[in-house]
This record gives structure tokens, sequence and C-alpha cells, in this order.
């Protein structure tokens, strides 16, 4: 069995990297084509596994005659790509709308796996002109299998795209090396290792991930700031240049490190802070809703316990692994207090984190798909259809 495993823009979604990786140690050929990155890349994979860059024009922020044009490049240098390499035993792992979109409609022409890493209503090809969407009724029912990444998403999108079975649910927990699940000496950054040797002796409190409206963080860092020096929040995103808020004294800002190396800094933090806030444009807003963020095992990974505001899906992870605390309406008297609690009774919470991490077996859910995927294949050999 050969997974070609697809992705634009592969190093800002760890999770793809990580079921590249899991297929090939699961004694899969693998092979990886994403568009090129400034990062080194390479040295993320299995050596096993085939690694091929394409085109590297992928601009989200470019104007739509230019989006388009690039689209229409990508997709030419993907199918070509593609196309060299795909064989009867091959399967696509398809990850994101984004890759979905730019595959376009000729991926129906192939075996297929869609990871669909976002909650989408539509797969738009141009989010200002949306009567230009693909058939995710058809692009759905025809992958062999559907992935995503949390329960409350599963029958979403079966409900959304009409399918004829429910989804996978493969966690967002990334696949990693266990030399990054210690501290060390932030051999990725000088400047995060410099911060953090400044403030070793506080209460090391993180928010980590990208910064737009979606993920509000002014209310924490506004509140951790009146906490007082005793505590320092910490910053670690990609767009910094995204806050629009006065920083307190306390708050230290880190710029983006590739994963899986930013959980060198993350291995320092006491608590870690998630927010999402339901916005109303290229995803559905159900998407924060029932987020299903890698930063839960990010955390957890080092048994770091966890602050929110309220959503159902951070709620219900929270109050049943006793991992965290959700709040329903976050201000300075909530997130103090609830700070003040995880510190007061920091064992229990960091205890239930670090359980919570290892109740999820993702190698497991991979191996589980690609034995369906198998199975799939051979049964539709005998009754002579595409797969």
């Amino acid at each position: 069995m050969h997974y070609i495993v697809v992705r634009v823009g592969i190093i800002s979604h760890p999770m793809t990297v990580s079921v590249a990786n899991m297929l090939s140690y699961l004694g899969m050929k693998v092979s990886v084509i994403c568009t090129k990155s400034s990062e080194k890349v390479a040295e993320l994979f299995d050596k096993k596994i085939e690694l091929i860059e394409v085109s590297d024009i992928y601009d989200g922020e470019a104007s739509q005659f230019i989006k388009f044009r690039n689209m229409y490049i990508i997709r030419k240098a993907l199918w070509s790509a593609i196309d060299k390499i795909y064989t009867n035993e091959s399967i696509l792992w398809v990850g994101h709308n984004i890759t979905i979109k730019h595959l376009g409609n000729k991926l129906l022409r192939y075996r297929y796996i869609l990871h669909l890493n976002e909650l989408n209503e539509e797969i738009y090809y141009s989010s200002k002109f949306r009567f230009l969407k693909m058939n995710k009724e058809k692009i759905g029912n025809n992958a062999i299998a559907v992935v995503v990444p949390e329960y409350n998403r599963a029958h979403i999108t079966k409900v959304l795209w009409n399918l004829n079975n429910l989804p996978f649910i493969l966690p967002n927990k990334i696949y990693i090396k266990d030399s990054i699940t210690k501290k060390n000496e932030i051999m990725h950054s000088s400047e995060a290792k410099e911060i953090l040797e400044k403030i070793k002796n506080r209460i090391i409190i993180l928010y980590q991930g990208a910064i737009f409206l979606e993920r509000n963080i002014k209310i924490f860092a506004q509140s951790i700031g009146r906490m007082g020096n005793m505590y320092a929040f910490v910053i670690m995103s990609g767009n910094l240049d995204q806050i629009d808020f006065n920083l307190p004294a306390n708050c230290y800002l880190i710029n983006y490190i590739m994963p899986p190396y930013h959980l060198e800094v993350t291995s320092y933090a006491s608590i870690g802070i998630l927010t999402y806030t339901p916005e109303y444009g290229r995803n559905s807003p159900l998407n924060a809703i029932y987020c299903a963020p890698n930063k839960l095992y990010e955390y957890s990974l080092f048994g770091i316990p966890m602050l929110s505001n309220d959503v159902p899906a951070l709620k219900f992870i929270f109050e049943t692994n006793n991992c965290g605390i959700s709040l329903q309406n976050p201000s300075y008297k909530s997130i103090s207090q609830a700070i003040e609690k995880i510190i007061e009774n920091y064992d229990y919470y960091s205890s239930n984190s670090r359980k919570f991490y290892e109740k999820t077996d993702v190698l497991s859910i991979v191996k589980e798909i690609s034995d369906f995927t198998k199975n799939r294949m051979m049964q539709s050999m005998i009754v002579g259809d595409k797969y």
C-alpha cells in the first residue's frame, strides 16, 4: 500500500506531518507532496518518506485574480507530481479544505481519503465568490474514508455533507519523537531561551498558536497583567503583529518556532490558555464551538493544566477529565480565581492533564483507518469498481 499525503502549506499543520510519520511507522510506503516552505521540512519526516515539494506561490493574502492564477499553477504542479508516482496501489491522503480546492474535481478520478482539519459547511474556491464551490456531497461520498478531529464534528459533517457514513475521528494529537517530550535547552530559539531564563522563577502562563478574531486573548493578557510579577504571560505565535492591545509589563512575546520544536517552550509552562470565539468567515462558526486544537495535547503532553473560555468541546473535556477549567464569562475576577484554584490544586490538575494525554492513541486510530482502506480496496477489486 502506497499513501501519498498531499497538503498545501504542510508546515502550518503538524498533524498532517504526524499522519505521514505514523503511516511510515506502520510499514506503509509514504510519499509527501506539498508546496515549498522556507523551513527545513525534510527534517520533520521519517527518513523512509519521499518528500516532493512543488510550487511555493500560495498566498492567502493576495488579490482574488492572483489567487485564482496561483491556484491554477499549484493545481498543475500538484497533479504533475501525483501522476508521476500514483499507481493501482496508491491512495491519496488529502488534508484540509485548501488542498481539496487546489486539487479540484480531478480528485474524483482517484482513490483518496479526506482529512478535514476544519469544520466547513462548503468548500469554496473563493470566500468572496461563494457561488464558486465544490460539490461537497460528491467529494465526501466518493472518498474511501473521511477523517475529522472531534466527535461532534463527525456528526455535524455527516449531516452537512450528507455523507453515507460517519467520519473517522482522529484527534489532533501530534506524533512526536521522545526527545521533544522533555524540557531541554531551547536549542531552536535563542530568543525563547533568553526570555525563559529571565522569567524562570515565575509562574508561566502560556498561550501558543494563531492570533485572530476567533482566538481572543486580550482578556487573558490583561487579567494576568493585573495579577502581578509572580506571574508571566507568554504568547508564542507566528503572527504577533495581530496583537491589537497594549501588553502588560508581565507579558512576553516569542516568535514562531517550527513544530514540533515549539514544544521546547511549551514544556516550561505551568498553565496553558485556550480561547475560541465563533467567527463568520471561511469556516463554519461551529468550528470554534466544537474546536479540536493541537494545544490540548501539546499542553497535556507535559501535564500542564488548562484554562479556557466556555465552548462545548473544551468544557466537556475539562469536566470529564478534570484537567482544566472552562470559564463562561472570562473576566479579571473569574480568570484570577481560576488560576489561583489551579495553583492551589496543581498536582491534581497536572496529573489529570497527563492522563488525558496518555489515553488517546492516535497510532491505533491511523492503523484502523489504514486497515479499513485496505479492506475496502480488496472488496472493490472483487466487484470491479474503481477502488
